[in-house]
């Protein structure tokens, strides 16, 4: 018996550690080398200095279906900036996602690397999950759901034109 009660504890000591650990704005991330679908990589160093936006989403998601639309919107704007849009795709099966991709005509750069951008941001709660690293690699957004069009073309304000 007390054995059980120690497992209890521990797992609920772990609990609120996991808890504690949760994303908040400011907090300083280090993202990892992130493989695109397109085969390129994007690695940690190249990501520095840069407003990087990550969208986790998923095809058989609603409220990503409403809120993808803004994000190609997002990138089409931000083309010749600075701010580098990731969206990562929980979907277990990349094809299925590929395939909704392509019959939505989107051309954001997507990542299937959920496991590796996981280990920066923490796990996946809720759909969509959208977080803005500033240019110093502090958390500048996080949202949880379904943003408005404005809102989602409101990130550009982090990113710096390349065009001289």
């Amino acid at each position: 018996m007390k054995r059980v009660r120690q497992f209890i504890l521990a797992g609920l000591l772990l609990s609120v550690i996991a808890c504690s650990h949760a994303l908040q704005i400011g907090d300083q991330v280090q993202l990892p080398e992130i493989s695109l679908d397109s085969g390129q990589k994007l690695g940690a160093a190249g990501l520095r200095n840069k407003p990087v936006l990550i969208v986790l989403w998923a095809s058989w998601c609603p409220y990503c279906a409403r809120h993808l639309p803004y994000l190609e919107k997002l990138y089409q704007q931000s083309k010749n900036s600075d701010l580098q849009i990731i969206a990562v795709s929980i979907d277990t099966e990349p094809a299925k996602a590929r395939a909704y991709l392509q019959d939505k005509k989107y051309h954001f750069p997507v990542s299937f690397d959920v496991v590796s951008i996981e280990r920066s941001v923490g796990i996946v709660r809720g759909l969509p999950r959208t977080i803005l690293i500033d240019r110093h690699g502090r958390v500048a957004v996080h949202e949880l759901g379904e943003m408005f069009e404005e809102d989602v073309l409101a990130l550009q304000r982090f990113a710096r034109s390349s065009i001289p």
